[in-house]
C-alpha cells in the first residue's frame, strides 16, 4: 500500500470545511501547529537517517512524545502507521482529530468523484438469508441497473485477515503493551470473568441499571443482549463498536491494544451506560461489522 502525501491544511480552510464554531477555532489552530511540529520532527529524523545515523523506533517515538508534551498533550498522540494513514479514522476531540478528519474528507471527496466519472452508483443494498448481501448498481448514462450477490462469509474472512495484518504491522501495538493491558483488566473484573477472558477472549457482565448483559470481546465490538421469557436463550440487541482514539477502516483494529479498548468499554458501561450506547456504533448481529 502506498502512502498518500498530504499537505497540512491551513486553519481557515479547515474551519470552513469542517464547520467549526468560534469556540473550537483555538483547538483547530493548536492542532495545526502540532501537526506542523510533528512533520518537522519526522523530517529531521529522516534527514539524520539519510546522513547515515541509525535511529531506532523507540528513539523516534520518544521524539514524537517530546513534541506532544511540548504542545500540551502529555497523554501522547495516536499516530497511524505511515503506510496505513489513509485507513485511519480519528475519533472526535482526539489530538490531531480535526487534521485527520479534514484529510479523510478530502479523500472521500476524491473517491466520490472517481465513482461519478465511472458513471456508477449503488442504488440499494440489503442482507438476505443465505448469508449474502445483495447490491443493486445503477449505470448513470443509461439508467440500467444490475444486481450482484456478495457472500458475507468471504467479506468477514477478508476483514479478519486485514485486521490481523494491521495489528501485526503497527509498531505501537506490541505484545508487551497488550500483556500490560491484560494485567490492568484483571484487577477490574472477577476471577471467573478473568478465566473466561483468558480462555474465550470474552467475558460477560450485566448492567445493574438496565439488566442488559454485555459480552466484552477482545478485538471485536461488545455484544449487548437481553434474556427474558420470550428470549430464554438470549437476544442480541446490538453490537457496540467504540474505538476511543480511532480505528483503521475495513478492520476491527483500533489505535489502542485490544484489551485497552475492552477496558474502555467496560468502564464506560459501568459509569455511563447511556453514554456508552451514544458514543458507540450500533450494528445488528447480521451486519458484518458486528464481528459475528
Amino acid at each position: 500500500m502506498t502512502t498518500r502525501e498530504t499537505e497540512t491544511p491551513d486553519v481557515e480552510t479547515m474551519m470552513a470545511t469542517l464547520g467549526y464554531s468560534k469556540q473550537a477555532r483555538q483547538r483547530v489552530r493548536e492542532e495545526v501547529a502540532l501537526s506542523e511540529a510533528l512533520r518537522e520532527a519526522i523530517q529531521a529524523c529522516a534527514s539524520r537517517m539519510q546522513a547515515g545515523e541509525a535511529l531506532s523506533w523507540e528513539e523516534l517515538r520518544q521524539r514524537l512524545t517530546e513534541v506532544a508534551e511540548a504542545h500540551g498533550y502529555p497523554m501522547g498522540i495516536p499516530m497511524p502507521d505511515m503506510d496505513l494513514a489513509e485507513q485511519f479514522i480519528s475519533a472526535n476531540l482526539t489530538p490531531l482529530g480535526a487534521v485527520m478528519q479534514h484529510n479523510q474528507q478530502q479523500l472521500h471527496t476524491e473517491m466520490a468523484g472517481q465513482a461519478e466519472k465511472q458513471g456508477l452508483r449503488v442504488r440499494n443494498s440489503w442482507t438476505r438469508l443465505g448469508d449474502e448481501e445483495v447490491v443493486v448498481v445503477e449505470e448513470a448514462s443509461s439508467g440500467q441497473s444490475a444486481s450482484m450477490r456478495v457472500p458475507m462469509a468471504g467479506v468477514r474472512l477478508r476483514k479478519l485477515l486485514d485486521t490481523a495484518m494491521v495489528r501485526t504491522k503497527l509498531m505501537n501495538l506490541t505484545a508487551e503493551a497488550e500483556l500490560r493491558a491484560m494485567d490492568a483488566l484483571k484487577e477490574k473484573i472477577s476471577a471467573q470473568q478473568w478465566k473466561s477472558y483468558v480462555l474465550n477472549g470474552m467475558f460477560p457482565e450485566s448492567s445493574k441499571r438496565s439488566g442488559v448483559f454485555y459480552f466484552f470481546r477482545k478485538g471485536f465490538p461488545t455484544l449487548a443482549a437481553s434474556f427474558s421469557d420470550r428470549y430464554p436463550r438470549g437476544h442480541i440487541l446490538a453490537a457496540l463498536c467504540l474505538h476511543p482514539f480511532g480505528y483503521y477502516a475495513g478492520t476491527f483494529c483500533g489505535s489502542m491494544t485490544p484489551t485497552d479498548e475492552v477496558i474502555a468499554h467496560l468502564l464506560l458501561m459501568r459509569a455511563d451506560e447511556h453514554g456508552f450506547w451514544k458514543k458507540s456504533g450500533q450494528w445488528s448481529a447480521t451486519d458484518g461489522r458486528s464481528g459475528l
